[in-house]
């Protein structure tokens, strides 16, 4: 019998260790889940018409996808919810925002969940406290025994809107800086006495962007010549082609006054205004007066640029304006018209004809 009970006294430490073995792997492994973000989101470079605003009013809307991989380790208890929280180093961009009297808000949706939405105040309170600005928006995972690490897609959705009405006429350029925006954690932060052991994984970022304030007559667009005159052709000619040069130039008319100087880039459309296009959208087919078809077709290629053919109807990169205190930017560029039968052997018929396109400059 006193051999028996010493074996007793052996074993109950043992037994009485037993439940922090298993226990202490768990909560670690729970805290050491996370979710990477694959996508991004962009605002495009914001270019308002300057005048009055009032509180409320939409600049902006963008929508892009979400996709994002977890890594849900093994855990004796708990659950994991993907969720949203504000990165501390967006607060660089609400800072931005704020200052020129815009703010934004956040939505963002996994499949049929329902739908989270932060804010401009919310994530401006969540730059000071990431925790106090976390939502839970995916579905809930039960925890195994093996690690899991599944892919899961969303949508994201972002409003640029302003927060304090605002009257202003002067040309001005206001630059966003880039920042991490918010990360997905593999559990709420908030609903867990862990949270502060929790694990970050890939953020989603968002990149720099540009506030314009552009009043009325800020540019002008001037076409030289504003008539290309090819002449006349002669179907008994070997070669029917023909090219003439033209010249596209933006202006500043109007300067940045006390503001600071800014390099705004250019777009340039040539709009065919229901002219027939060719199926590469590089040419339309010209009729003569008479409204028929002559066999002819008319396209431009950009001189600037080896010459390449212009897709017709399709807004593009022109050049870099420099809009001074003073009004002296401008951009130039060239370009060839160019007639020429539609196709090697095309009959060409005689008549008189012509055709215009307009030239469409704005800001990027």
């Amino acid at each position: 019998m006193k051999e028996g009970a010493i074996n007793m006294r052996v074993l109950l430490p043992a037994l009485a260790f037993l439940p922090g073995l298993v226990c202490t792997p768990a909560v670690a492994m729970y805290t050491e889940s996370y979710c990477d973000s694959t996508g991004s989101v962009s605002f495009n470079n914001v270019n308002i018409k300057a005048g009055n605003y009032n509180d409320n009013d939409t600049l902006q809307t963008i929508s892009a996808p979400l996709s994002y991989t977890c890594h849900f380790e093994p855990a004796a208890n708990g659950t994991y919810q993907p969720t949203v929280y504000i990165n501390h180093a967006f607060g660089t961009v609400i800072n931005a925002l704020n200052s020129a009297g815009l703010g934004v808000d956040l939505m963002i949706q996994q499949g049929s969940q329902k739908k989270v939405i932060f804010t401009n105040k919310e994530i401006k309170d969540g730059v000071d406290n990431s925790y106090k600005a976390s939502k839970v928006f995916g579905g809930t995972v039960w925890p195994t025994k093996k690690p899991q690490t599944p892919s899961l897609s969303g949508m994201m959705f972002l409003r640029l809107y302003v927060v304090a009405k605002f009257n202003d006429s002067t040309l001005a350029d206001f630059t966003v800086p880039s920042a991490s925006f918010f990360n997905i954690l593999a559990y709420d932060p908030q609903n867990n006495s862990m949270g502060a052991q929790l694990k970050a994984g890939i953020p989603i970022n968002l990149p720099s962007f540009h506030i314009r304030m552009i009043p009325d007559n800020t540019g002008q667009v001037i076409v030289d010549p504003s008539v290309v005159n090819m002449g006349n052709f002669y179907i008994d000619y070997k070669k029917l082609s023909k090219e003439a040069s033209f010249t596209v130039t933006a202006k500043q008319r109007t300067g940045t006054d006390s503001r600071p100087a800014f390099t705004a880039p250019l777009a340039i459309k040539f709009e065919t205004d229901g002219l027939t296009l060719t199926p590469d959208n590089r040419s339309v087919l010209l009729n003569n007066t008479d409204g028929k078809p002559n066999g002819l077709k008319l396209s431009i290629k950009d001189n600037d640029n080896g010459g390449t053919p212009v897709t017709l109807n399709t807004t593009t990169y022109m050049k870099d304006i420099e809009m001074g205190k003073s009004a002296t930017g401008s951009a130039v560029k060239h370009y060839t018209a160019v007639v020429e039968p539609e196709s090697s052997g095309a009959a060409v018929k005689t008549g008189t004809f012509s055709a215009a396109m307009i030239i469409v400059v704005t800001y990027m």
